[in-house]
């Protein structure tokens, strides 16, 4: 690694900290916003200073819906999760937040208002959860105004009181599980009760009592199954001791220790149908900077990976990432130019990008890329392009993903 290529990444850190516009694509905390972006620096989400990755930001996002939001109230004991409140709270990040409407604003994408209807049942749920579980240390006036603040956000903020008429986001939409409940029991107690829509995807059985002698059958039929998994799994190891294990799954997958042996081999057909918006780093003059360095490499990714750390990246199918900074330890740090995020992935799950997907890529960088700033980068790519063949791959690859070691730092370098 060049010391020049070092300050560059380390001149970068400011801009992914503090003025990233943050692409929720593969967001678990606010799945139906995953196609609008979110700004990171409002003071009014102070709690979000310093993310991002979209791991990391789900994983804030979801402290903040579970505990964080029993601070105003001043609780003694936390609560239970207040249905919907992920909803409000994505909606609140996404659509009222100044910066995110900066960030929207510039990919041109709007996301719509919460419904009203979602708003009132989560203010509503929180008002119960403080009346019955947070046993406030705050004095009963005090405690009631606050309430009442909280609830009047359904009427007085915009984003919050949207009608089902204008195509406002309902609840259920963002959390179809448990109907916005946190637990499937509490969603079921809820159902048993309601003709609400959500119902139908949550699957309550009403419990009846077991008889002793059906507990014993179960019993045994219990243990003689593990004494069977058991001896057959001691079986498989013996067989399989020595042997490969073949080719014989469609599935790719990069998650956890293992990843399966199937690659997918991607060409530019794969960007011609499935993707009609040029690349999210495209769009950001900061990203298109930090990849215009002629050690950068295009990748394509041939297994999925879902990200275990916070710094690392989401990675899809037809995913295209530059990688900045290559490890020792077979990781590597660089930008997802697809989703545009930024942060370290494994080199196990990606391959050289084939000389079509390059072509492909060039002509986005020509027609979406300013004069100025595409010129260095088509050249990084007409370079590839000249060492590249034509989507030729090894069929051998790693049946595990290395551990992370000079990598763990790589925060340092993006």
């Amino acid at each position: 690694m060049t010391m020049y290529s070092i300050l560059v990444c380390l001149w970068f850190i400011p801009s992914i900290a503090w003025a990233w516009c943050l692409p929720l694509v593969g967001s678990l905390a606010c799945p139906a916003y995953e196609e609008y972006y979110a700004g990171m620096t409002s003071p009014d989400f102070y709690w979000l200073k310093g993310v991002w990755n979209v791991t990391a930001f789900d994983a804030v996002v979801m402290n903040y819906a579970n505990s964080t939001i029993w601070d105003q109230f001043q609780c003694t004991s936390q609560p239970n999760y207040a249905r919907y409140t992920l909803s409000s709270v994505c909606e609140l990040i996404v659509a009222q937040n100044i910066e995110s409407q900066g960030c929207n604003a510039k990919y041109n994408v709007t996301p719509p208002a919460l419904c009203q209807s979602t708003c009132l049942e989560q203010t509503q749920a929180v008002e119960d959860a403080v009346n019955s579980q947070c046993h406030s240390t705050l004095p009963s006036d005090t405690l009631s105004s606050i309430l009442n603040s909280y609830s009047s956000q359904c009427q007085n903020t915009t984003v919050l009181d949207g009608a089902t008429s204008d195509g406002c986001l309902l609840g259920s939409a963002n959390e179809p599980d448990f109907c916005g409940f946190g637990t499937q029991d509490e969603g079921c107690q809820y159902c048993a009760g309601s003709n609400d829509a959500c119902c139908s995807r949550i699957s309550c059985t009403k419990s009846n009592k077991i008889s002793g002698g059906a507990i014993a059958g179960i019993v045994i039929a219990v243990v003689a199954s593990i004494a069977i998994a058991i001896a057959s799994y001691f079986l498989y190891r013996r067989s399989h001791k020595h042997q490969k294990v073949p080719f014989n799954s469609s599935e790719t997958t990069c998650v956890g220790d293992g990843i399966s042996e199937r690659p997918s081999l991607v060409s530019a057909g794969n960007y011609l149908y499935r993707r009609d918006q040029t690349p999210a780093a495209l769009r950001d003059t900061e990203s298109v900077s930090l990849i215009s360095d002629f050690s950068n490499e295009f990748h394509t990714v041939v297994f999925p990976y879902h990200p275990s750390e916070p710094d690392e990246l989401y990675l899809s199918n037809d995913d295209i990432i530059v990688s900045t900074v290559s490890f020792d330890d077979g990781w590597a740090v660089g930008v997802n130019l697809t989703n545009g995020q930024k942060g370290a992935f494994p080199l196990v799950c990606v391959a050289p990008a084939s000389r079509d997907v390059l072509e492909w890529l060039l002509t986005e960088v020509e027609q979406h890329v300013d004069e100025a700033a595409s010129l260095q980068l088509s050249q990084i790519i007409r370079r590839q392009m000249k060492n590249s063949s034509q989507l030729t791959r090894s069929t051998t690859y790693a049946s595990t993903i290395p551990r992370r070691t000079q990598s763990v730092h790589s925060h340092n370098y993006v």
